[in-house]
């Protein structure tokens, strides 16, 4: 399987391929692979899975890798090809910050615990709920204004002549 980090299906793809792991018949549990990168689902116009350009960032380390990958996968399954597939890592994934691709063979990572973080009142990032589960703000969608991400584009763009941007945004400029 591969996926990508700015996918909207991440935590889904990740359930999945646990399922498939362990659902799967022992003597091919360990023969699925997973390859997550910094990418968006599908994509459109330059943000495409395996591309290096994701919105307004660009990730040299990850240009390319899901084409290369899958040619392997068919070329082992399909052509008989001996070019090392057998021995990939169970799950291959880009951590994000370091630019760096990494290998485990489970999800999540050995040594990593999740945790859930929440919106304080200074509207930075807390592991602690705000206190007696008060609400401390709301979030309104204003299509027409500049938010930071890109769900403005796929609610107004959708309906011009361009061709849809997908991927991160800091902003977008009219």
């Amino acid at each position: 399987m591969i996926g990508g980090w700015y996918d909207h299906n991440v935590e889904l793809m990740m359930q999945l391929f646990g399922g498939i792991q362990t659902l799967s018949p022992t003597t091919v549990r360990n023969q699925h692979k997973l390859m997550m990168g910094p990418w968006a689902h599908g994509g459109f116009g330059t943000a495409h899975v395996g591309t290096c350009t994701q919105g307004q960032l660009t990730y040299n380390e990850a240009c390319g890798w899901s084409d290369s990958l899958a040619l392997r996968f068919f070329d082992y399954y399909l052509r008989d090809s001996a070019n090392g597939w057998n021995s990939e890592p169970v799950i291959r994934y880009f951590q994000m910050g370091e630019n760096t691709w990494q290998e485990t063979p489970t999800w999540p990572p050995t040594g990593t615990t999740p945790i859930k973080l929440f919106f304080n009142e200074s509207n930075s990032l807390t592991p602690f709920p705000t206190r007696f589960g008060k609400r401390i703000g709301k979030h309104h969608l204003r299509p027409a204004q500049s938010v930071p991400d890109h769900w403005r584009l796929h609610v107004t763009e959708r309906f011009t002549t361009r061709p849809l941007r997908s991927g991160p945004y800091s902003g977008i400029k009219e």
